[in-house]
């Protein structure tokens, strides 16, 4: 039996392995005046996937750095923290929103008025990114903003 048994495990194709996959959704970033040297972005991070998701770092080229942040009241004072990581089990959010968590983007390389576009990645732990295109906007902008469909890529890199 054992005999037989080997050689039809070796005969079953590999099955897929499930792959993480993370959502920006409903995105913007603020505008800022031309000598600001941080803006602030907002949306949702979802995991529309099967299997736990993290976000390992963030990057864009219109920014020298980009980070998650939260804000928390500790001892009666508002602060902000740096998110290092974010893990989503399959159908979790993370709002993003004025008051709340945050993107922070830092040193723009060129001035953001309202009307212009961000391109941002989210590089996740299973070396996954997800590119989303974001924009500049006073405010969120409805069903229109953040919505990705010819804008988001997915580029798998192993």
């Amino acid at each position: 039996m054992r005999r037989l048994l080997l050689p039809l495990l070796l005969a079953l194709p590999a099955l897929p392995a499930a792959a993480c996959e993370l959502k920006l959704e409903d995105a913007w970033v603020r505008p800022a005046p031309p000598t600001a040297k941080v803006v602030a972005g907002f949306g949702r991070i979802s995991n529309p996937g099967t299997v736990d998701a993290e976000l390992a770092s963030l990057s864009s080229p219109a920014f020298g750095r980009v980070e998650l942040h939260e804000m928390k009241t500790v001892d009666g004072v508002m602060q902000m923290r740096r998110i290092e990581s974010l893990k989503l089990a399959p159908g979790e959010s993370l709002e993003l929103a004025p008051g709340g968590n945050h993107f922070m983007l830092f040193d723009p390389v060129a001035p953001l008025a309202e009307g212009a576009t961000v391109d941002l990645t989210m590089t996740l732990a299973c070396d996954t990114e997800v590119t989303s295109t974001l924009p500049v906007a006073k405010g969120p902008q409805g069903d229109s903003a953040g919505k990705h469909s010819a804008h988001e890529a997915h580029r798998h890199q192993h």
